[in-house]
């Protein structure tokens, strides 16, 4: 196993630790478990790695930050180790409000909503679990993993096109070809991206799909027209019809699961991806990998080995030294590379001149910055900076020659095609490995390499619909909703993807041997909501949709402030928070109801929303959640992923928003470290490159003469400018 030998020792606990501490052990690695402020010296001195959670802890800890020099550790917290908001009151509810996600989340004529299962503590323990990896990789270093930063994240293509273009948009229902529509029995949905179009037209039947705009945006003209046709489609048909339509024609249509059915999944059966013990049903892995296994035994708390010598910690970069070839597209592939290339490694984005990258066409630029304008996508640049571009022909055979000296270079190689795409280039494993012996191939297909699914096209909706999320996310009446501003699933199997190619790196400097990680972004999701499938295993029952509620806990919601579309979210989880609301309230005299003092009466009052409704209904968001928080409870303005977010007091003081420039698309706004370098500066070195920026650089690299570039170039084999951009409509 990849971490056989390492151990590591978790400070505090909480939900991120807990994700972390769980798959840091799956890979083999011994964990030590550490939930009490005693002992700790000792148990330090001994670990190869540190997760330090202590600011999910309720006890004080008083950990010195001297304790932790020159430890490798990772420091997991809700807001950082620094700014204005260390120490604030918080819950998952409060932090997705704060992060922009709940803004995404539901339908635009309710309040925001929160996904089912605290996924922002989720979020933020698998990025603590790559991260740990990152530093085990560098042999020491210290590297910070915020919620709210890697929440933020999730939402920087919104912040950066809004920086971009300054329209403030409202909630919107979600677009007609990336919705949920009821069918004859339940619901499913459609995830149809331009480039899907004509081909999802041919197999619906409804040639208004291919004659819609290829943007990923609202168009008025085209969602009164599409709308009533995809809704009679859908009524039409059963989910299981809609689901082997999906399957059979290679087309993003899917049904929504319930999590019993994603739990009898043939995919996952056929995949091995459950285990079962005392406990119930749980996920046993994150990928598939043909030179490990996964172990299933609970963390650890073994004796103390003997003191270990510490390293100093890293002046460079921790992944400096690494090459990668990202073959990505969208957003899964190219977000786990991008996660890499902030640490260093010298990543190469490869793109064909004919069948770029689509991110760089999915919206329109601003008036006047039309130049070029593939070249400064929001959608693209968010998630390609760092990185260098070769735009090369990899399906023509001199492309293949070409790809074959970048691989003799390269460590990892990650690609998000369907399963057997590679094979059918000609570039599958057994050709990368002939080669580069050790070459590591990270391949992250939507449902992965093997399976009755395997082939079968997935986005982060379809992702969503298939795992069980959806159907868990919503207000109890049974309807399901998504993540549309998110696309959940890419982002989730982007981390796991990077902290698969770190696993496999430790792996080969341990057995000299390379692999092939199989990472279905399905199963990555599906790991996310791993306790909704222990309790379906122990009860039988599907899990309770709660909307914004807490089981035990009142008030517990999001609430309309004054203004259009304002919202601010508090979460009372106790008493000692109950009374603080009443204070921040006045102590109105409904409030002072000696029935009201417990959580089960309060759990058990209907009226208390609209009561707390009333008062939050003539307020500023921000005075709400600034006299919650002055009371001690746990609130926060609901961000509109626009200048709220941008301008958030936390995010500043940690400089999350880094300003960058473009010569074609001027200056905007974009997020930075979501694995943060102890005493680090800027995260973006460089911008996304333009399109084939750095064809001759790299081609030189690998030995080949001007003469053979020019060559290359002659014959449309490298270009500088992607081949068939959509016309700008109205320019």
């Amino acid at each position: 196993m990849p971490l056989r030998g390492v151990r590591v020792v978790a400070l505090g606990g909480g939900a991120a630790c807990a994700f972390a501490e769980r798959w840091l052990a799956a890979l083999g690695a011994e964990v030590i478990s550490q939930r009490a402020p005693n002992a700790v010296q000792d148990l330090l001195a001994t670990a190869d790695v540190v997760i330090d959670a202590t600011a999910w802890s309720a006890q004080p800890w008083d950990l010195d930050p001297a304790d932790l020099t020159d430890l490798p550790v990772v420091r997991v917290t809700p807001f950082g180790v620094d700014g204005p908001y260390v120490g604030m009151p918080h819950t998952p509810l409060t932090l997705a409000a704060l992060a922009g996600l709940l803004w995404h989340v539901g339908d635009a004529d309710r309040p925001p909503l929160a996904q089912w299962g605290d996924q922002i503590e989720q979020l933020a323990g698998l990025h603590a679990f790559a991260a740990a990896l990152a530093v085990l990789w560098a042999g020491g270093g210290a590297l910070e993993v915020a919620a709210l930063e890697v929440g933020a994240a999730l939402v920087g293509h919104h912040t950066s096109r809004y920086s971009q273009v300054p329209i403030d948009l409202p909630r919107q229902p979600a677009r007609a070809l990336w919705r949920l529509y009821p069918t004859a029995d339940g619901w499913a949905g459609i995830s149809c991206t331009p480039r899907d179009q004509p081909r999802v037209a041919e197999v619906m039947g409804l040639p208004e799909i291919a004659a819609a705009e290829r943007f990923m945006r609202r168009n008025e003209r085209d969602e009164a027209i599409l709308v009533p046709a995809l809704e009679a489609w859908f009524r039409a048909r059963t989910c299981a019809q809609v689901e082997e339509i999906g399957r059979a024609q290679s087309v993003p249509l899917a049904a929504v699961r319930s999590v019993g059915a994603v739990a009898s999944s043939p995919q996952l059966a056929h995949r091995g991806f459950f285990t079962r013990d005392a406990g119930g049903l749980r996920p046993g892995r994150l990928w598939r990998s043909d030179a490990h296994e996964w172990a299933s035994a609970p963390a650890s708390a073994a004796p103390a080995a003997p003191r270990r010598t510490r390293a100093p910690r890293p002046l460079r970069p921790l992944l400096e030294g690494v090459r990668v070839l990202d073959l990505g597209q969208v957003w899964a592939g190219p977000y786990a590379a991008m996660l890499l290339a902030d640490q260093g490694a010298d990543v190469i984005k490869i793109e064909s001149p004919s069948r770029w990258d689509p991110n760089r066409c999915a919206v329109q630029p601003a008036r006047g910055r039309e130049r070029d304008w593939w070249n400064t996508c929001a959608y693209f640049t968010e998630y390609n900076r760092n990185k260098r571009s070769l735009a090369l022909e990899i399906a023509h055979p001199r492309g293949r020659e070409v790809l074959a000296a970048l691989v003799r270079r390269a460590d990892v190689v990650i690609e998000n095609y369907r399963a057997g795409v590679l094979d059918r280039l000609g570039i599958g494993y057994d050709w990368l490995r002939a080669q580069r012996g050790d070459v590591i191939l990270v391949s992250m297909a939507a449902f992965g390499q093997t399976g009755p699914d395997c082939e079968r096209p997935g986005y982060g909706p379809v992702m969503e619909e298939l795992s069980g999320l959806a159907s868990l996310t919503g207000w109890g009446d049974g309807r399901p909703q998504l993540a549309l501003g998110y696309a959940y699933g890419d982002p989730v199997a982007a981390a796991a993807a990077a902290a698969a190619a770190l696993a496999a790196l430790l792996h080969r400097r341990r057995t000299g041997h390379g692999q092939h990680v199989d990472l279905a972004q399905f199963d990555v999701l599906v790991a996310m909501i791993g306790e909704a499938f222990t309790e379906w295993s122990r009860s039988g029952r599907e899990p309770e949709q709660l909307g914004n509620r807490r089981p035990g806990c009142a008030p517990h919601g999001v609430y309309p402030c004054a203004g259009v579309d304002e919202w601010v979210a508090i979460a009372v989880e106790s008493d000692a928070h109950w009374r603080g609301l009443r204070r921040a309230m006045g102590e109105p005299g409904w409030a002072r109801d000696p029935e009201l003092a417990s959580a089960p009466a309060r759990c058990a009052r209907a009226d208390l929303d609209e009561r707390i409704w009333a008062w939050t209904r003539e307020q500023r968001k921000t005075a709400v959640f600034e006299r919650c928080i002055a009371e001690g409870v746990p609130a926060a303005p609901v961000h509109r992923t626009n200048h709220e977010l941008i301008e958030n007091p936390q995010l500043r003081a940690r400089g999350f928003y880094e300003r960058v420039a473009h010569p074609a698309g001027g200056e905007w706004w974009m997020h930075g470290w979501e694995w943060r370098p102890a005493g680090a500066g800027r995260c973006v070195r460089a911008l996304a490159p333009d399109f084939g920026a750095d064809n001759g650089a790299i081609l030189r690299e690998v030995g080949l003469s001007d003469a053979e570039i020019a060559g290359l170039a002659a014959e449309g084999l490298i270009g500088s400018t992607p081949i068939g951009v959509p016309t700008l409509p109205g320019r």
